[in-house]
């Protein structure tokens, strides 16, 4: 699922989104800041310092994943910036909305 959104640059939809564990929870637009609001009002309840290990342990055993990728996702978009398929595409898109 990951890879077939990373590779194809498609929309998914709220629903397909839940079904791929992508988010945990789809609400109608309209209350999507009220719930926004009751979910972060139930975490900044929390204590800071519990909120900081949870993150902690949820992070740590690959931080250092994270910042490699991070790295070479940076190098990566840096050369294809200025490459002749984004020119392409930036051509083509600002072509549209003229």
């Amino acid at each position: 699922n990951a890879a077939w959104l990373l590779l194809s640059s498609e929309w998914v939809s709220a629903e397909e989104a839940l079904r791929m564990g992508l988010v945990w929870r789809v609400c109608e637009p309209d209350d999507l800041l009220p719930e926004a609001r009751r979910h972060a009002e139930i975490i900044a309840a929390r204590p800071l310092s519990s909120l900081m290990a949870v993150k902690h342990a949820m992070v740590e055993p690959t931080r250092e994943a994270i910042v490699a990728a991070t790295q070479r996702e940076s190098g990566q978009f840096a050369e294809l910036l200025g490459g002749a398929a984004n020119a392409d595409a930036l051509s083509a898109f600002v072509g549209r909305k003229g």
